[in-house]
């Protein structure tokens, strides 16, 4: 096996991407090392870009180099799908070490390029959901942002795992149209009066997932929710009135989906078994298409133009650099 790696890194906030070679290190215990063959990209990673210098990227799927003491469910060869926290080096490399509990092997049936869009996203959505929504079928849930990253995926995940009456918002034709391909039984549009235009078609929600523009938002959210219902936040608003919320008597809370990674909560591997599941519908069909932008193979400058992407603020679905 070689003993050097490449990354693509950069000098100083906002500096351009560039390769820089390492020398490639061994799995500790309960550690993969992948040889990394796909990526997808995040917001995050624009957020993080502008920060201090550090490997990005916290979605990949490859295959397994070596494994480390104590690892079982994995060998060799076998291809994985992971989540990367930014605690350390990312997934703009060759080579990636990863909890093992934070990987699922990938089925035949799935492309590396569609297992590696599913990490980040799929897991937020499913923690949001399951987790932190606690949602079931007599729930009537709206997803914020539903032809999104996160919020695609929430839509198809509550479409198929329950019986939940679901909406969408979106803004654009384009994002409309993905929503309810996506399974949404309807769409609003968050660019209007999303609570105007609820009332009149009868809709209230029990559930709301908010990935972003929350604070833009929160008077319409508050007005469609349900009585005792719930809301989760991705984003983090500096400042929420929550006297409206109190007198629903609802609930509020946020999804982080590297919470468990940073702070090495107990039920960790839950989110290794979360991906295997969704990875699994993937492969049956009953979830995605999840890429909608192929980048071509992983390069400073493929990821320079993925960035850009992002950067628009209207990307649908996941951007995808593979080989």
């Amino acid at each position: 096996m070689t003993t050097t790696g490449r990354a693509i890194g950069f000098a100083a906030p906002g500096a351009p991407f560039a390769w820089q070679d390492h020398p490639l290190p061994a799995p500790g215990a309960g550690e993969l090392l992948l040889a990394v063959e796909a990526i997808a990209l995040n917001p995050i990673d624009l957020k993080q870009h502008a920060a201090a210098p550090r490997v990005l990227g916290v979605d990949a799927a490859g295959r397994v180099l070596a494994l480390g003491e104590g690892v079982a469910g994995f060998a060799p060869g076998m291809r994985v799908a992971c989540l990367a926290p930014p605690s350390r080096a990312g997934s703009y490399a060759s080579h990636l070490l990863v909890d093992a509990r934070m990987a699922a092997p990938v089925p035949d049936a799935v492309a590396l390029a569609e297992a590696a869009a599913l990490p980040c996203a799929g897991l937020t959505a499913h923690e949001a959901l399951f987790e932190r929504l606690r949602i079931a079928d007599d729930a009537t849930l709206l997803v914020v942002g539903g032809a999104g990253g996160v919020g695609g995926l929430a839509v198809q995940l509550a479409r198929t795992l329950t019986g939940a009456r679901v909406v969408a918002t979106a803004s654009r034709p384009e994002s409309r149209e993905r929503a309810l391909a996506l399974g949404a039984h309807a769409v609003l549009d968050h660019g209007g009066d999303m609570a105007a235009e609820a009332k009149a078609r009868k809709l209230r929600f029990t559930h709301i997932l908010s990935p972003s523009n929350t604070a833009a938002n929160w008077e319409a959210l508050l007005a469609m929710l349900a009585p005792r219902g719930s809301i989760c936040l991705l984003d983090a608003p500096d400042a929420l009135p929550l006297a409206k919320l109190r007198a629903k008597g609802a609930g509020l809370c946020f999804e982080a989906v590297f919470a468990k990674a940073l702070f090495q909560a107990p039920d960790l591997a839950s989110q290794g078994q979360a991906l295997g599941r969704m990875l699994g519908l993937l492969a049956e069909g009953r979830l995605g298409p999840l890429v909608t932008r192929q980048g071509g193979p992983i390069s400073p400058a493929a990821i320079t133009q993925a960035h850009e992407w992002l950067a628009t603020g209207h990307m649908l679905g996941k951007a995808v650099l593979s080989g």
